[in-house]
């Protein structure tokens, strides 16, 4: 798809990777080099970076906005992208899982299986991945199918839809079993400190739930624990959260993103912001982006290369 003169564009990465902070364990990275040659193009087609603050505000109707947005709060976005952005006083909007703040750290289950997914022997997670088709329904496979169709790997579709999508935290951690010193030891070198991000003027900070867990059938039980608790924890850490919250991840097997709109929209905030490739609309509530590895194609600059120049 390539955009015909549309006014506002929101963008969606995680992992950045660069050489001197590489990327985290199991990410899916974009080199920091694609990064700057995606946002420079866009500049220089006249786009104008612009804070998620202001998404709603309206501009002049030949003017194109560009909003920057990250999800997690992983050290390699902070370091490469946050960086790079503050440098060239570019604004961004980064939702993170404030988990990982606690005294004694909450590491979100979804960071805990990218890792496994790493350090584990492809047997050992083919042994795991048929213990857990034993345990799902046909319907709740043919939804894991659906939602990590994008993993070449059968295994890895089954163990991260499983722990992400259908099982109950504590079934989840009942079939894993203890952490291993290495899985800590990627985990507690993975998540960006809050104090660190004290030193960008032109990142916006916004909520992406406490754990990182889907959402579940209780809407109301998950406002509370994942939404406000983050957000408070991000005002206690002395921040102030955008009104736009950041969805983790797809709804679990039977929920839907639609039934945080009125609970949000009671508590102030503006908007979702959803993992969909696509654009919007200006109007809805449920706000799409276009992943970091579909900008090229999407607005149809040419692809990403080493000897890429603007």
């Amino acid at each position: 798809m390539v955009i015909q003169m549309s006014e506002k564009l929101v963008l969606m990465y995680h992992s950045i990777s660069g050489k001197e902070n590489p990327s985290v364990i199991g990410s899916f990275p974009i080199p920091i080099d694609r990064f700057i040659y995606q946002i420079e193009s866009l500049l220089a087609e006249g786009w104008v970076p612009t804070p998620i603050s202001q998404l709603h505000q309206t501009f002049g109707e030949s003017e194109r906005r560009l909003y920057i947005t990250s999800d997690d709060g992983t050290i390699d976005w902070s370091r490469n992208a946050l960086t790079w952005c503050e440098k060239n006083k570019i604004p961004t909007h980064t939702a993170v899982i404030t988990g990982p703040w606690n005294r004694e750290p909450l590491f979100p289950l979804t960071h805990v299986i990218q890792v496994k997914l790493s350090v584990c022997s492809p047997q050992s997670l083919n042994e795991l991945a048929k213990r857990i088709k034993d345990q799902i329904t046909k319907e709740e496979f043919n939804y894991i199918e659906i939602v990590y169709g994008y993993e070449k790997e059968p295994y890895r579709r089954i163990i991260k839809g499983a722990f992400n999508l259908i099982f109950q935290k504590n079934k989840a951690y009942e079939i894993l079993g203890e952490l291993t010193e290495i899985e800590k030891w990627h985990l507690e070198r993975r998540f960006e400190s809050h104090q660190n991000y004290k030193k960008f003027k032109y990142a916006e900070m916004g909520v992406h739930t406490h754990s990182h867990n889907a959402l579940d059938l209780d809407t109301d039980t998950y406002v509370k624990d994942e939404i406000l608790h983050s957000q408070k924890n991000i005002e206690d850490a002395g921040y102030s959260p955008s009104k736009y919250f950041t969805l983790p991840m797809q709804p679990m097997h039977g929920a839907k993103t639609e039934s945080l709109i009125e609970p949000l929209k009671l508590h102030g905030y503006k908007g979702i912001l959803v993992a969909n490739s696509g654009q919007w609309d200006g109007e809805s509530f449920i706000i799409p982006r276009v992943d970091g590895i579909h900008v090229e194609e999407f607005v149809g600059i040419p692809p990403f290369r080493k000897s890429s120049k603007i």
